[in-house]
């Protein structure tokens, strides 16, 4: 008798070895998705801290440096030597920083999705910040340092349609008055 263990197999038992195989297939997908899906916003937390609210983080670029008090409470992820982006407890308004150059008035302008006019304020700080408001219910400020300008762009996780605006903007100016020279 002379064949291999291939011809040896029943047919439901060659259905079973097929389903068996398909099987494992998709579980190891299924585990290699969950993975995908898991793994990069906790590394992206790791790297995370939550303010206390008392401590400047520095934000530098070869020309300018500024500090950041950022709220208490609020998650603070490092985006190079120049940026950061904090993130309000509650987990919906993200503000992005970043350390540029420039007037406050030219960064502003350059932002292409203004909704309305550039307005221009002091902070209790004494700096000088322009703003203007989004199409997409955000915000654009930028706040002019020595030798430098802290570019801040907020943004709202749902966006608007989800959620009032106006209700975080005290927030958002929390974050402006957290600016330092």
């Amino acid at each position: 008798m002379s064949g291999s263990s291939r011809d040896r197999l029943a047919p439901s038992q060659r259905w079973a070895t097929v389903l068996a195989v398909v099987g494992a297939a998709l579980v190891a997908l299924f585990v290699a998705a969950a993975v995908l899906v898991a793994v990069p916003p906790t590394v992206a937390n790791l790297a995370s801290t939550v303010s206390q609210g008392d401590e400047p983080i520095t934000l530098e670029t070869p020309a300018a440096t500024a500090g950041v008090v950022v709220p208490e409470g609020w998650l603070v992820t490092r985006a190079g030597e120049d940026g950061l982006v904090v993130l309000s407890p509650d987990g919906v308004l993200r503000v992005r920083m970043t350390l540029t150059d420039g007037t406050p008035l030219d960064v502003v302008i350059a932002t292409d999705d203004r909704a309305g006019e550039p307005r221009s304020e002091t902070l209790a700080s004494g700096l000088a910040v322009v703003h203007s408001d989004l199409d997409d219910a955000g915000i654009v400020a930028a706040v002019a340092v020595p030798g430098g300008v802290v570019r801040v762009q907020s943004e709202l996780i749902p966006p608007a349609g989800d959620v009032d605006p106006n209700a975080y903007r005290p927030a958002f100016a929390q974050v402006l008055d957290g600016i330092l020279p």
